[in-house]
């Protein structure tokens, strides 16, 4: 059963058009609610509030003004469920538009949604915890147009040695985006699985793997040189290629604030069809 939120988070994305005018809009009416509000500081600088590092928001709900990066982002960085009002192009996260802002903050604070829990993937390096990822890691190389060879084991598994830009791994979330850009299957959001899969791979061979939620995903470059970790898109860690990167499911999950039932199956016709 949820309840009633007592504290707020409000987060958005200023590089994006009328960002600004919709957090503003946000903040003034919950400015009026008998609950706690914290504001991110570098918007707090330009409503004229007080304000904290993402990384310091631990509340019970966080606004989201922005598109699907900005909630990546606050998801790795913040603490609390994540309401998404969307300013991006395409929004897959995010659950109402602006102009159904006031409306969805008057829900939320009578306790009128539901919550729609996600998997995240955790991610070492050589045996370093480094943030969740709620759509995908990628062990990429650095240099363009210079493939790496990499090592991949699934559990006790051998994948084989793949010669390809790129490992990504996604979480069922994340198989709407980087991971479908690179040829890969949609899992549900509710799958209890793993998606491991070249990018540009050299033999055709190589192809998509859906593996178990309860796997360990295991990789080193077979010849060690210069790779990039990218998680969710939003933090990078530059590798020697000598790491051994580890990943598997998070004992930590997202959730996010729905005004109904969510269909992955309309979220496809609703939001990808616009990519066509």
């Amino acid at each position: 059963m949820v309840v009633a939120p007592e504290s707020l988070g409000l987060v958005a994305n200023l590089r994006l058009k009328n960002a600004l005018n919709v957090a503003r809009r946000v903040y003034e009416h919950v400015q009026r609610m008998d609950v706690e509000l914290i504001v991110e500081e570098t918007l707090s600088h330009k409503l004229g509030a007080d304000g904290v590092p993402i990384d310091d928001i631990k509340v019970d709900v966080i606004v989201c003004v922005g598109g699907d990066g900005t909630i990546l982002r606050t998801a790795q960085h913040a603490q609390g469920k994540i309401l998404g009002i969307n300013l991006g192009e395409i929004g897959f996260l995010t659950e109402v538009q602006p102009s159904k802002a006031v409306n969805a903050i008057n829900r939320l604070m009578k306790g009128d949604y539901v919550v729609d829990r996600r998997m995240k993937l955790k991610v070492y390096v050589n045996e370093e915890r480094l943030y969740d990822c709620l759509n995908e890691a990628v062990v990429h190389t650095a240099s363009i147009s210079k493939m790496r060879v990499f090592d991949v084991h699934v559990d006790e598994g051998h994948m084989g040695p793949v010669r390809a830009d790129a490992i990504i791994v996604s979480t069922p979330t994340g198989s709407t985006c980087y991971a479908l850009s690179a040829g890969g299957p949609i899992l549900d959001p509710k799958a209890n699985a793993l998606l491991v899969l070249p990018l540009a791979p050299f033999k055709l061979t190589s192809r998509p793997l859906v593996v178990s939620a309860r796997s360990t995903i295991r990789i080193v470059i077979s010849d060690p040189r210069p790779c990039l970790l990218v998680l969710d898109g939003q933090y990078e860690r530059r590798l020697k290629g000598d790491e051994e990167i580890v990943m598997s499911k998070s004992e930590k999950y997202a959730e996010f604030v729905r005004f109904g039932k969510f269909s992955i199956y309309d979220r496809i016709k609703s939001k990808l069809s616009r990519m066509l």
